[in-house]
């Protein structure tokens, strides 16, 4: 269960409660995570720094094991 949904607190502690200020923040920290996350995944790294685990030896045309 969410702290949101169980009413644990709010964003915004007034004297006349205003779900807008909660649904706003996590609204946009939801974007703003989703966005983070993809330019994480597409942001152009380092060009000799490998971007996830080494394959190994390939098999190339004639079916020789070749390194990578």
């Amino acid at each position: 269960m969410d702290h949101h949904i169980l009413g644990l607190h709010h964003v915004r502690d007034l004297p006349m409660h205003v779900p807008l200020y909660e649904w706003l923040f996590l609204g946009l920290n939801g974007v703003g995570f989703i966005v983070l996350g993809w330019m994480m995944v597409t942001w152009p790294g380092d060009a000799g720094h490998a971007r996830g685990p080494s394959l190994g030896p390939r098999l190339q045309g004639s079916g020789e094991l070749n390194p990578a």
